[in-house]
């Protein structure tokens, strides 16, 4: 009858999940337990927020009517689903989080030679509207700054939200007929300048 249900348990801390489809989303008996992580809380099928700001809803989702305060609302509701994805590194597994308005699915890290190309890649479902993502990017994996494309083309709008030195969240949105996305690091491009065009080419010249 219900996604989650406490009983007799408080000072839980929930967040990053889906409560889909349940006749009641939450029993908790006023029980003080909090529903979001301080940035991010969870994605509630019931929840319609007028605005959102960076995939996150600018109202809170009343969780139980019964308990105090914050503690009985999830302060960041999400306004897509949650999605998790990871990938091992030198026998070290990373998660890659994503918020969403599509399905996420079919993730691939790769990682390149130098450890500097690394790119990872997930197909989203079309939408009726511009869809969204939220992504968290363990800098293991990818390593700022990144650029973004949906089906080889720059998305709509993109927006680095924050970092905290080992992790970057970065929002973007696409139109609804974008199926692939890529996520890789924005390295300077390198010309392959001919060496007559350089100085010491002909300084060399000169001294010669």
């Amino acid at each position: 009858a219900y996604g989650v249900r406490f009983w007799n348990s408080s000072g839980n801390r929930v967040f990053h999940n889906n409560f889909v489809n349940n006749p009641s989303q939450v029993s908790s008996d006023g029980s003080p337990n909090t529903w979001d992580d301080g940035a991010e809380g969870n994605f509630w099928d019931d929840y319609h927020a007028v605005a959102s700001v960076n995939g996150i809803g600018t109202t809170p989702y009343i969780v139980d009517a019964k308990a105090l305060g914050v503690y009985g609302q999830d302060n960041h509701p999400l306004m897509g689903r949650f999605f998790e994805f990871s990938a091992t590194v030198e026998g070290q597994s990373y998660a890659t989080t994503v918020v969403s308005s599509s399905a996420a699915t079919g993730f691939e890290y790769d990682r390149g030679a130098d450890n500097k190309t690394n790119t990872m890649r997930f197909n989203v479902s079309a939408t009726q509207d511009t869809g969204f993502c939220l992504i968290c990017i363990p800098h293991a994996l990818v390593g700022p700054s990144y650029v973004v494309t949906a089906d080889q083309a720059p998305p709509l709008s993109i927006n680095l939200v924050r970092t905290n030195g080992t992790h970057t969240w970065v929002y973007f949105t696409y139109s609804n007929s974008t199926s692939g996305l890529m996520i890789r690091p924005n390295l300077p491009i390198v010309e392959n300048v001919p060496i007559w065009s350089l100085w010491w080419f002909w300084a060399m010249i000169v001294l010669a």
